[in-house]
């Protein structure tokens, strides 16, 4: 079985914000909000993630939703997957999120794995 691993965190620093009463009263179901107050990425680099950045080819793009997920690969077959601490089938395509094995097939084919490798990465979520 897989270890659990590290959560991966973003490289800037988060701040919560609040929101206008009436805003969350005619908005918090459309944007999903639970709690007159947002959680938003600012533009200030968390310390010690500056290395993220160091590649002059790297840019900033809007927060996508995801899940954090790890693989193993042996000869070439998927055995083992997993979002965090949670064992996932790979096998069950019916029920469940469905997403992380596509995110999964559509990174090997794209990238290509290493015949016999752990991976871990961030699977997004397709809402």
């Amino acid at each position: 079985m897989l270890t659990d691993f590290p959560k991966l965190h973003c490289p800037f620093i988060r701040q919560t914000f609040l929101v206008d009463s009436a805003d969350f009263k005619g908005k918090s179901r459309a944007f999903g909000l639970r709690a007159p107050e947002v959680y938003l990425v600012v533009d200030r680099v968390n310390p010690g993630y500056e290395w993220v950045f160091q590649d002059p080819d790297t840019f900033a793009v809007e927060k996508l939703n995801g899940t954090n997920v790890k693989i193993l690969v042996e000869k070439g077959r998927l055995v083992e997957m997993q979002n965090r601490k949670n064992v996932l089938d790979p096998r069950q395509i019916l029920d469940g999120r469905t997403f992380i094995l596509e995110g999964v097939l559509n990174s090997a084919a794209k990238d290509g794995f290493d015949r016999t490798a752990s991976r871990r990465g961030n699977c997004l979520d397709p809402r």
